[in-house]
């Protein structure tokens, strides 16, 4: 009985939402604002070209403190808009201070061209 009340749930609502097409300039806003936000200095923000269709990404850098660096990706995370954090890497840069590397892909609604 318990089995079939969950079979009959229908599936959770996403908090996300996926853009309707690649909205470039508005995510790179986005990104600054939020690396302003959290106090970490951007040496880098660039869309990269993605080979997966219904995929922006794009390639950050910078520094900043470890704080920083976790509340601008929390800032990532908690966008009403789907980013996805695909790779990171974190080095040492001053005593108080990392460097980071991120991909980060927006992923948005693709139709396939039909012919």
């Amino acid at each position: 009985m318990e089995r079939e009340a969950r079979a009959a749930a229908p599936p959770p609502v996403s908090r996300w939402r996926i853009e309707a097409s690649a909205d470039v300039s508005g995510t790179l806003q986005a990104l600054q604002a939020a690396g302003d936000a959290a106090g970490i200095e951007l040496a880098g923000l660039r869309a990269t070209q993605s080979k997966t269709p219904g995929k922006q990404t794009f390639l950050i850098s910078g520094t900043g403190t470890p704080t920083a660096l976790c509340d601008f990706v929390t800032a990532i995370e908690q966008r009403d808009v789907l980013l996805i954090v695909e790779s990171g890497r974190v080095l040492p840069s001053t005593a108080n201070a990392v460097a980071f590397e991120l991909g980060i892909a927006a992923p948005y609604a693709f139709t396939p061209e039909v012919r």
